[in-house]
């Protein structure tokens, strides 16, 4: 079971108080056909000798708004609370009796008529309210009765809440007999679990083994549209219910720091009302949660699939970590033309120890196992990974990860190998050692590094095309960051690591920011930004130019001075950037200054061009605005619920970004230039303008806490215009036209565009839109449109089909207009059983090779409820 599974659990065991539904004030109206309820009784009585004097003090709260609140009772010795909901006429609605004592208790009600509370609380509290809450201290006594059944608890505090069904209690204890208990559905998204094994067969395996890319989604996040529909959760099919029964259950301890219960004869499963799929049985099993680990204290435990005994564990006594995992990370067959018959494990060595060994491992959450991988064409390829912590936001955390892996590799010598450069191999013993490391040490310190060392080129695209297809960074660094507040300091390293690659390196870069800080009391802001760098290009080993390097200091600073003018806001900015380099170039009379090679480093030096050692310094000085202005419209009267319209604001929105690196002191010194290593040195003269216009169109949607003020239609367009256009854009005063929006014409549905157009050859860049659907108990998809000028042309698909609770078809496929024939396509059919594992079958053709790959996987998902505990019944 899980560890959340569990705890709610106990949280259900705190909530047993109404275990058979508490009753609501007034009664609600009873379904058609059933005798009407009669109303409840509760009585408040003081429980002390009779020559005693007793006391009690009373007032009325009063809201923040100033309005009267609720009657207040303060009774400082020990009282009896009656509660009694008498049995229905017709005998289907038992008798229902609570019986409390505390030692000092608050009772706030809402009378029914309250001229009379204020002259008599206590009768006004007998004779008739609306609301009523009480909440008891010292020694708590409960007697709850349901029919003939009752249960007696103690607790050292409690809060009702009659009206809403609730109760609070601390440090509960108590015995229950038979008892029987399910939470409700749990709304969170079901998340992959770590056991996940399959068999896959072609050479376009891999790709059906990966997870599906969310291909022709919405262009960012802010244009999805809001979900339309609910999550099916029906109880029995998608184990998003949690399931306890025993013969006798006993609370030993509900305290804040230590939570346990024990079952006898009981059992404890992820499911749903009267019938579990598959829970774990005991004689006596004890649960115990601490704050930093938790607990199952099993005598001769069992498995139940379906309620019948399917394994019983030949061991006396057992005990499991609630934070256990399935070892298993990854166990998979493939086979195709690539590599062959092959197998691929990764066990984890610490979750196995913590499954089977030792409950409590003090090095937790360490992940350390062997990788095992057998290629029939390919040979024995073997590693080790290890992972360990994780990334909290907005706290302190840290996270690592490693993964080495080697292979005796006999190369893949097909023809599509050869076209690639593939093959032939440079070398046999081929591997990487990758690994990432984020740390936040708190007081703003923070340390961020990757190491990725590569034998060749092609290493990461064959064995891990997953990661190579997203991109993901393999590039070495480490950065160590300081934040003062307005002010950061940092020290960066990126050396060049594999022996193919070209690679500018900054070894190292230390560097400074400080962000708007004020000067004076009138507005003045200052900002900047300094690098202090040691740099030196390094080509690959079969590169043609030579390694070079140099000490260079770059500095921007600039002072912004806003301005909110009502009706205008202006953010006007002056500044310099200076740049000073220990090494620089000597050119040809004549010749211009060198620029970037293709990859984006030093380009080699070319006929006639020297370096020289000296001081070479460069001044940009630059100016700019933003200004911005906005009128609105407010319709509170437009109403359209099909639409989800409910009232509207329009808001437009013109604005303008002007820039002008005015001058470039290098224009003085003929015949010099920076060693071009990026972009820095290169930087020269630039005057921009752009001018846009923001349409918005808002409405509120949702209802409570969620409700929130959404755009309904949002559009934007912005042109830039370059007044020196032969140095700054090609000889175009204008450049291209962006245009985007986003439209949200119901619940459910969205459609999202977003273009750059070209003026002066009347086409399109690049563009991209996309129709929305979100209906999340039916279908989630899109149809989308995506365009790269003389790259591609490429309309989609991408849905995802609820079929019914437990089956589920995803479908993926591109066209390529510009081609004329299909792109890749991929199918995916998901089975849930047994609920917490999914079957799936995945067919993908990849359309650049030709192949066809098919995988079918069994992927577990042990997650239980993560609701609140007041649906316990």
């Amino acid at each position: 079971m899980a560890r959340h599974a569990l705890q709610f659990l106990l949280l259900l065991c705190g909530a047993c108080l109404y275990a058979q539904g508490m009753p609501k004030m007034p009664p609600p109206p009873m379904p058609g056909g059933e005798a009407p309820r009669l109303p409840p009784e509760m009585q408040l009585t003081f429980v002390a000798p009779e020559e005693a004097t007793t006391w009690f003090e009373t007032w009325r709260e009063t809201a923040a708004d100033g309005t009267p609140g609720p009657f207040v009772i303060a009774l400082p010795f020990a009282v009896r609370l009656e509660y009694r909901e008498p049995a229905s006429s017709d005998g289907k609605a038992p008798l229902k009796r609570l019986e409390l004592l505390a030692d000092q208790s608050l009772v706030w009600f809402t009378p029914d008529s309250p001229d009379k509370a204020q002259a008599d609380p206590l009768g006004s509290l007998a004779s008739g309210v609306k609301r009523v809450q009480f909440y008891g201290e010292g020694n708590v006594w409960l007697e709850y009765t349901v029919g003939d059944e009752s249960f007696k608890l103690r607790a050292d505090r409690v809060f009702l809440d009659f009206e809403r069904g609730r109760v609070t209690s601390f440090s509960l204890t108590g015995k229950l007999d038979n008892v029987r208990a399910h939470s409700g559905p749990d709304q969170g998204e079901r998340d992959e679990g770590p056991v996940r094994v399959g068999i896959g067969a072609g050479n376009a395996a891999d790709k059906a083994r990966g997870a599906p890319e969310d291909i022709g989604a919405p262009p960012g996040q802010s244009d999805a549209p809001q979900p339309g529909g609910q999550a099916r959760a029906l109880p029995q099919e998608r184990g998003q219910r949690m399931f306890m029964r025993a013969k006798t259950l006993r609370i030993i301890s509900l305290s804040e720091e230590r939570k346990e219960v024990e079952l006898e004869q009981g059992s404890v499963s992820s499911s749903s009302l009267a019938v579990a799929s598959y829970s774990l049985a005991s004689e006596r099993l004890r649960i115990v949660i601490r704050k930093e680990r938790g607990t199952i204290y099993t005598t001769r435990p069992s498995v139940r699939i379906l309620d019948w005994p399917l394994l019983t564990l030949p061991v006396e006594e057992y005990r499991y970590d609630l934070d256990s995992i399935f070892p298993v990370r990854q166990f998979d067959f493939v086979s195709n033309s690539r590599f062959g018959l092959g197998v691929r494990t990764y066990v984890d060595a610490v979750a196995a120890y913590d499954f089977f060994a030792d409950p409590e491992p003090p090095f937790h959450p360490l992940a350390l196992g062997p990788q095992v991988d057998y290629f029939s064409k390919r040979g024995l390829g073997l590693g080790v990974n290890l992972e360990w912590g994780g990334i909290r936001a907005f706290k302190d955390h840290g996270r690592a990860e490693m993964r080495l892996y080697g292979i005796r590799d006999r190369g893949d010598d097909r023809k599509r190998a050869r076209d690639l450069g593939f093959f032939p191999l440079e070398r046999e013993g081929r591997g990487r050692l990758h690994a990432d490391f984020t740390r936040n040490f708190g007081a703003g310190w923070q340390l961020d590094a990757i190491f990725g060392y590569y034998t060749d080129r092609n290493f990461r695209r064959e064995f891990y095309e997953d990661e190579y297809d997203a991109n993901l960074p393999s590039n070495t660094f480490l950065l160590l960051t300081k934040r003062y507040g307005e002010f950061n300091a940092f020290l960066l390293a990126a050396p060049r690591i594999n022996e193919f690659e070209n690679r500018t390196e900054y070894l190292p870069t230390l560097g400074f920011d400080v962000s708007r800080t004020r000067i004076g009391d009138f507005g003045l802001q200052f900002s900047g930004h300094t690098e202090v760098s040691l740099l030196r290009f390094r080509p690959a080993d079969n590169d043609p130019r030579r390694a070079i390097s140099a000490v260079r200091v770059d500095s921007a600073n600039w002072f912004n001075l806003p301005l909110d003018l009502r009706w205008f806001t202006l953010d006007p900015f002056a500044g310099a950037r200076a740049t000073v380099a220990r090494d620089f170039l000597t050119l040809p009379q004549g010749s211009s200054r060198p620029g970037l090679s293709p990859d984006g480093t030093f380009p080699g030096l070319a006929p006639g061009v020297d370096r020289r050692s000296g001081l070479l310094y460069r001044i940009l000085p630059f100016f700019g605005l933003h200004a911005q202005t906005f009128f609105t419209g407010v319709f509170p009267q437009a109403r359209a619920p099909g639409l989800g319209i409910d009232g509207l604001r329009h808001v437009v929105m013109p604005y303008v970004r002007y820039t002008n690196v005015a001058f470039n002191s290098l224009d003085e010194v003929r015949e010099r230039a920076f060693i071009p290593f990026d972009e820095v040195d290169v930087l020269d003269e630039f005057h921009e303008v752009r001018l846009g216009l923001r349409n918005r169109i808002q409405t509120r949607q949702g209802s409570g806490e969620s409700r929130r003020t959404v755009d309904y239609l949002d559009l934007m367009v912005e042109l830039p215009i370059y007044p020196h256009p032969r140095r700054d854009n090609n000889n175009r005063v204008f450049g291209t036209l962006e245009l985007a929006g986003t439209w949200r014409p119901a619940p459910g549905f969205s459609i999202a565009t977003q273009g750059f157009f070209d003026l002066y050859e009347g086409t399109f860049v690049r563009a991209n839109a996309s129709f929305n659907v979100d209906f999340t108990d039916v279908i989630r998809g899109s149809v989308y449109y995506r365009l790269l000028r003389d790259v591609h042309q490429v309309v989609g698909i991408n849905v995802e089909l609820t079929l019914s609770e437990v089956y589920g078809v995803r479908f993926q496929q591109e066209y390529d207009l510009e081609l004329g024939k299909f792109r890749d396509t991929r199918i995916e059919l998901t089975r849930d059983i047994l609920e917490a594992f999914t079957i799936g079958f995945v067919f993908v053709r990849d359309a650049s090779q030709g192949d066809l790959g098919f995988y079918v996987s069994l992927a577990a998902t042990f997650a239980g409820p993560r609701g609140s505990g007041n649906l316990l019944r």
